[in-house]
């Protein structure tokens, strides 16, 4: 019997093992000196992120960070067939506090994408992926990857999700009083 698996959202994770304090330490420094990015966002919560504002990729203490992702990027690239040369990248932060969230969207002016959790607990925000595809409405007996219409990431500190930039995703509404910090990532590659 033959199996195909037609036009894949794949979702790939991996996890950071070394401290993070320092870069969240780095984090809040960054919002006290830079304004609010994401300016063409329909955000109506304003979360503090630095898209537009600062790239994360001018810091020297993001550097490590940074280019442990862009080895995870490759490898997805890797796992999915395609070129991982790397020729546009930005990075910036998203600092979430009660009350806000994300709503749906993608990336589609670029190839990969990726979040890194960088601070908050397990009952942070959770992200959700989805493909808006409700059409068929099955009797679904246990939901898996391949019959869900929405995927839900739980937050631990440390976790990146790399991702076609294509892919339609949010951030629920943090309901915490501790902070949620994430780093959100855009990546072009070619031949």
């Amino acid at each position: 019997m033959t199996e195909i698996i037609l036009f894949p959202k794949i979702l790939k994770f991996f996890q950071y093992q070394k401290n993070l304090e320092h870069l969240i330490k780095e984090s809040y420094l960054i919002e006290k000196k830079y304004n609010l990015g994401g300016h063409n966002w329909h955000d109506t919560n304003k979360v503090y992120n630095t898209c537009d504002t600062y790239n994360l990729y001018n810091n020297k203490k993001f550097k490590n960070i940074l280019s442990w992702i862009e080895s995870c990027v490759k490898k997805y690239c890797d796992r999915l067939e395609i070129y991982s040369n790397i020729y546009e990248k930005n990075a910036w932060l998203n600092i979430y506090k009660k009350n806000q969230g994300q709503e749906y969207h993608d990336h589609h002016l670029f190839n990969i994408s990726a979040i890194f959790f960088l601070k908050g607990s397990t009952d942070s925000a959770k992200v959700l992926f989805t493909d808006f595809n409700e059409k068929s409405k099955l009797p679904i007996k246990n939901y898996i990857d391949v019959n869900s219409t929405v995927w839900k990431v739980p937050f631990t500190e440390g976790t990146l999700i790399v991702f076609k930039s294509d892919v339609i995703h949010s951030v629920k509404q943090h309901t915490l009083d501790e902070d949620r910090i994430s780093i959100a990532l855009n990546f072009n590659v070619k031949k």
